[in-house]
């Protein structure tokens, strides 16, 4: 069973398009513009930085949201405990939402300043 799930992430391990690299080579097309010599813009490389900090962002916010869980279960009726745990949870789901906010956003302005939306 667990080679049956695993068989799929062996076959993309040899995808050059996964990488990184291999995203931004292409992604270089898809403004309309060729680069020379397969090298990319600093546009890119920030937006593939930024992309994926907030993408770890993301996750920071999720594993907090579940530590807050895990203390409110473990409070055993004790109230300053579970107020300790719902402001941990509060501040965790503020903070996901505003990353999740900053990701739509940043997505959105790739589009139509960089990618296939680009206007001319």
């Amino acid at each position: 069973m667990l080679a049956a799930l695993l068989v799929p992430a062996f076959a993309l391990a040899g995808s050059s398009d996964s990488s990184i690299i291999g995203r931004m080579k292409t992604a270089a097309n898809i403004g309309g513009y060729q680069t020379e010599g397969g090298e990319t813009q600093l546009g890119e490389v920030a937006g593939t930085i930024i992309g994926a900090f907030l993408a770890l962002l993301g996750v920071i916010f999720i594993v907090l949201v579940l530590l807050a869980g895990y203390h409110w279960m473990n409070a055993q009726g004790a109230e300053d405990k579970i107020s300790h745990a719902k402001d941990e949870l509060k501040t965790a789901i503020i903070g996901l939402v505003i990353t999740l906010a900053a990701y739509g956003i940043y997505n959105f302005v790739w589009y139509f300043l960089i990618g296939n939306g680009a206007v001319g």
